[in-house]
């Protein structure tokens, strides 16, 4: 049929090679990011001390990974531009530490290949695949041109620029997200750190979420928890169509962030058949995930107050130990303090005082 409608050769299949090329080449690098924040997250667990935890599964170390690279980004971020060497530092430094603490990695590595349902993972594949299509549409998302795209270039190029935000307000308070999006580019290049910012976070949420989807065992308990992962997994699946998913837009990666803190919520909350490590693990992950939903869209504010509110308490009710919430409370609060200090920097606090007046 080809060859009648096309004469020329193989006119055709050069086109076919082609257009499925994009889409595997964006599979691969979506691929590369999850595998850098599982990376990152494993050497830090590595790094915690185990009898405070318990042992995470391969999606809860990603999102363990996700917020270190945040970290990084926005604390590197204060010195300078990311490119062209932050991620490239990130992974060094992050596989030298792996080297130095190899059998603890092994042994979380092997921990978390056990914890992991990989059955339930292959629901994850679609996301993965409507990701990397959509990752290459156009990415002039609203008030993508405005200012989320030239966010990431400034972040990419200059980092935090003090007394920055004394010529506009806005610019003194710009998204964790753009910090991400610039790492991300590092080595690949800004535009694609633009693009696949936000399909990197969805897929790694639906990674998370489709951890509830079946239990270990067939029990009645577990349908309630199968369908609340199910409701949050569609909302998942509504991002990973969204048209402002191949652009740094807020609302996409901020999202994904309060799906997963809801997510860690109800765990703590319903699963009141935890040990306290595995308390500990989901405080842990829950107030993380909250934090950094705030950090990429300040609406979230209210809800991980509340979210805060409620899920210290119930964890130190139920056990009455003190360690596990002080350590988590702690963690929470130096996570707040990286996008606390990349702000005043931006606002040039206390050098040059911000006027919000002008």
């Amino acid at each position: 049929m080809c060859s009648l409608v096309f004469p020329l050769g193989d006119f055709c299949e050069l086109a076919a090679s082609v257009h499925f090329r994009a889409p595997l080449k964006s599979s691969l690098l979506l691929f590369f990011v999850q595998l850098e924040f599982l990376l990152l997250g494993t050497v830090l667990a590595a790094c915690l001390r185990t009898k405070h935890f318990a042992r995470f599964n391969l999606p809860d170390l990603g999102f363990i990974g996700l917020c270190i690279a945040a970290a990084f980004a926005q604390i590197w971020s204060l010195f300078g531009g990311l490119r062209p060497l932050s991620n490239i530092v990130l992974l060094l430094g992050a596989a030298g530490r792996a080297l130095f603490r190899y059998r603890s990695l092994v042994e979380i590595v092997r921990g978390g290949v056990r914890e992991t349902r990989w059955r339930n993972l292959i629901l994850v594949l679609p996301l993965w695949l409507v990701g990397a299509f959509n990752a290459l549409t156009n990415g002039f998302c609203y008030d993508g041109g405005l200012y989320h795209l030239a966010a990431v270039r400034w972040i990419w190029e200059y980092g935090a620029v003090p007394g920055l935000a004394n010529l506009h307000g806005r610019l003194g308070f710009n998204s964790a997200l753009s910090a991400v999006a610039a790492l991300v580019g590092v080595p690949f290049g800004l535009r694609l750190g633009q693009e696949f910012v936000n399909p990197s976070l969805v897929i790694l949420a639906g990674g998370v979420v489709s951890q509830g989807l079946f239990g270990k065992r067939s029990r009645l308990d577990d349908f309630p928890r199968t369908i609340y992962s199910l409701s949050l997994f569609a909302f998942l699946g509504g991002l990973i169509f969204s048209p402002c998913l191949p652009s740094p837009q807020p609302d996409v990666g901020g999202a994904a962030l309060a799906i997963l803190a809801a997510w860690y919520f109800r765990e703590i909350l319903f699963r009141s058949e935890l040990t306290v490590q595995e308390n500990t693990n989901l405080l842990f992950l829950c107030l993380s995930a909250a934090v950094l939903a705030l950090q990429i869209k300040l609406s979230y504010l209210a809800p991980g107050i509340a979210t805060t509110a409620i899920a210290l308490p119930v964890v130190w009710l139920r056990f009455r130990r003190v360690s596990p919430v002080v350590f988590v409370g702690l963690w929470q609060e130096r996570s707040c303090f990286h996008g606390f200090a990349v702000d005043m920097s931006r606002a040039g606090f206390p050098f040059f005082l911000l006027n919000l007046a002008d």
